[in-house]
């Protein structure tokens, strides 16, 4: 217990925060998505193919800009207290299936905010529409709704890249984010001056 009696967010956080990152490591390109065309092309055309793409940096720096203009927004407009936290480290990995045999990509787990204020039921709908208006600003598709209780909300975006961000709220407020599969910033060709 903190000072003020409350148990430490990290602790009341724990089960919908392992919820949250358990279904991000699930994201991908919605079906229908260019992933599906990939299929027996050589690891040297996948890696042109994500050289088209942002790299990772340029991406996080989007993620990170649209999660802040949401929290802020929240606070603001929904009535959550401004104090955000961090309670997990962000993590790297080898993208997946078609571009586990490119070296060079990697997916970032963003470190997920956490607010111990819950998004009131009365207030759940004004924040779902500043997250779509938010996230369609830049560059996100229409939103899926994963979890519509009156005790836990949970609504979902895609980039086109397939990764996406997600905002739910339980008995405190978690705003993740997971990238889709990008090219690290040093071996992407625009890195070394060349054509993109």
């Amino acid at each position: 217990m903190d000072d003020n009696g409350r148990k430490p967010l990290r602790l009341a956080l724990g089960a919908f925060m392992i919820a949250a990152l358990l279904g991000a490591c699930d994201d991908g390109i919605p079906s229908g998505g260019p992933e599906g065309s990939m299929t027996g092309v050589s690891p040297k055309q996948k890696f042109d193919e994500l050289a088209k793409r942002p790299d990772i940096e340029a991406v996080l720096k989007r993620y990170e800009q649209v999660r802040t203009e949401i929290r802020e927004r929240l606070a603001t407009e929904v009535g959550l207290p401004q104090k955000w936290e961090q309670p997990y480290k962000e993590s790297e990995t080898p993208c997946g299936q078609p571009y586990s045999d490119v070296r060079e990509a990697i997916a970032v787990q963003m470190a997920s905010w956490a607010n111990d204020g819950r998004i009131a039921e009365d207030k759940w709908s004004r924040a779902q529409e500043l997250f779509i208006e938010l996230t369609g600003r830049h560059g996100f598709g229409e939103p899926q709704v994963v979890v519509d209780n009156p005790s836990k909300h949970e609504i979902r975006v895609y980039d086109a890249y397939g990764g996406s961000i997600m905002l739910g709220t339980e008995k405190a407020t978690v705003l993740s984010a997971r990238t889709g599969c990008h090219l690290a910033q040093g071996a992407h060709p625009r890195a070394k001056n060349a054509p993109a």
